[in-house]
């Protein structure tokens, strides 16, 4: 099932974590090749895989990063607001998914 541009997760295939379509790189590894100083053109020769293969990776990583952050965020809102108004955590939510769009429109530009 194709989850994003160019990334897809199956349960048969690197037990159903994300990869590069039509490949069984796992999106992790390409990411964790590049935060560690690979370049992107060695990340492609190292793998076979498409310059757009890697940016797609790197994407995806990014959006997952910034989910992360918002489910933190709401964690936190829980814990420090347990009595507090609705429509106040409704706010902070509203507030948090403005920053995800932000952060996507970002990303996209970039």
């Amino acid at each position: 099932m194709e989850i994003a541009p160019r990334i897809t997760v199956d349960d048969k295939v690197r037990f159903g974590k994300p990869v590069i379509t039509g490949t069984r790189v796992p999106v992790e590894l390409v990411v964790g090749k590049l935060a560690g100083g690979m370049r992107i053109e060695e990340v492609m020769l190292e793998y076979h895989l498409e310059r757009e293969d890697v940016l797609a990776a790197r994407a995806y990583a990014k959006k997952q990063k910034t989910w992360i952050k918002l489910f933190a965020l709401l964690d936190k809102v829980h814990e420090r607001n347990k009595d507090v108004d609705p429509e106040e955590v409704e706010r902070d939510v509203a507030e948090a998914i403005r920053e995800v769009r932000r952060e996507k429109r970002k990303a996209i530009n970039n």
